[in-house]
């Protein structure tokens, strides 16, 4: 998706974007946290940085279930936010801007959408109804954060990363959802055979 990315968005915005579609891939926050996420302690989504421990506090104004929530990051996410020089923290996490201020959700839905397409990335088959395949999306992003964590930490602990207000959406989604990814890791996973 990020070498689609001059195909859909100028190229004034087109670091921008790369630096949000790779912000949520390794942070696997929901379109809607991402653009409220801040640096500022209090917003609606912020990251926690305290002996050693990397969260995302979540106030239940900016989430589907409701609840305040803090939630573990990944060391891949941790380490993509401290990249960001401490002088540097303050406003929102991902400046995505336009011609007249900051874009909105729904823009930057349907501009992640577009580059999806532009990058070919196909995530379901062609639907019947519509003719049409479905593309890569923003919540795609959230979705192979989750496909990924599946196979490092056991599924109480990929609900906590998502967030996830029962463990049967964990289950139903993330949690042996994928056969042939499994199927691989099994391969990858086998042992020579040893002689007795």
């Amino acid at each position: 998706m990020i070498a689609a990315i001059p195909k859909v968005i100028t190229v004034k915005r087109a670091i921008e974007f790369e630096r949000f579609l790779r912000g949520c891939f390794v942070t696997g926050l929901r379109l809607s946290e991402a653009m409220k996420a801040r640096w500022d302690s209090g917003a609606d989504v912020f990251p926690l940085f305290a002996d050693g421990r990397h969260l995302v506090w979540v106030f239940g104004s900016a989430q589907k279930n409701g609840r305040d929530e803090q939630s573990p990051m990944t060391p891949e996410g941790a380490e993509f936010l401290l990249a960001t020089p401490a002088r540097e923290r303050h406003g929102f996490i991902f400046e995505l801007n336009g011609g007249s201020g900051r874009l909105t959700e729904t823009t930057v839905s349907k501009l992640i959408s577009q580059i999806g397409e532009a990058a070919g990335i196909q995530v379901a088959p062609i639907n019947p109804r519509t003719g049409k395949p479905k593309f890569a999306s923003a919540h795609d992003l959230r979705r192979s954060f989750a496909q990924g964590l599946a196979y490092r930490v056991r599924p109480a602990v990929l609900k906590l990363a998502m967030r996830h207000k029962s463990h049967l959406t964990t289950d139903r989604f993330y949690v042996g959802a994928d056969a042939q990814a499994a199927a691989e890791a099994m391969r990858e996973a086998r042992q020579p055979p040893q002689s007795p």
